[in-house]
């Protein structure tokens, strides 16, 4: 930042018209506790161009520091293009990794569930089976034939001697 006084023998415009051209708007200044102007060089050559061949001196020297300033500002870019490579290439192993663990973790998982419901694990080549055959009457009731045979024969000599008391 320059003040009023610097700003004018950079310039080589009187303080005046520097000053003229602050309160009209056409360049922006701020003033600091002392009540003085601080002016940025660049608003100052905006407004009034350099065209002696003392200020186009110090123009190129700032040039010159801008130019070294930005060659160094591209290998800090290039620096940080490898990291952000290296970062990525990270980020994608550990994707890679992580995706793995849960597949893994999947498995697992289901072969636990297997075992603990005791369900077999799937054939790999699972051939039709024909359905169960309904079980019979007997099955079904939880006894044999020959049961169900000897009550009805029973069942049926007591439904004849009752017939035969009430006649007699």
């Amino acid at each position: 930042m320059l003040t009023l006084g610097e700003a004018a023998k950079v310039s080589s415009v009187t303080k005046s018209a520097i000053s003229k051209a602050i309160k009209n708007g056409r360049m922006s200044a701020v003033k600091d506790e002392q009540g003085r102007y601080q002016i940025d060089p660049a608003e100052l050559y905006r407004v009034f161009p350099v065209n002696t061949g003392n200020s186009q001196i110090a123009v190129e020297g700032v040039r010159q520091e801008t130019i070294a300033e930005t060659g160094g500002l591209q290998a800090t870019v290039e620096h940080l293009r490898e990291l952000l490579a290296e970062i990525k290439d990270e980020r994608d192993d550990l994707r890679r990794r992580l995706d793995r663990e849960a597949e893994e973790r999947r498995e697992a998982q289901t072969r636990l569930t297997a075992l603990l419901t005791h369900q077999p694990a799937p054939k790999a080549d699972p051939s039709p089976t024909l359905p169960e055959p309904l079980p019979t009457p007997a099955a079904f009731l939880g006894a044999s034939v020959r049961f169900w045979v000897s009550l009805a024969l029973v069942a049926t000599s007591v439904a004849a001697w009752f017939l035969w008391e009430q006649q007699h």
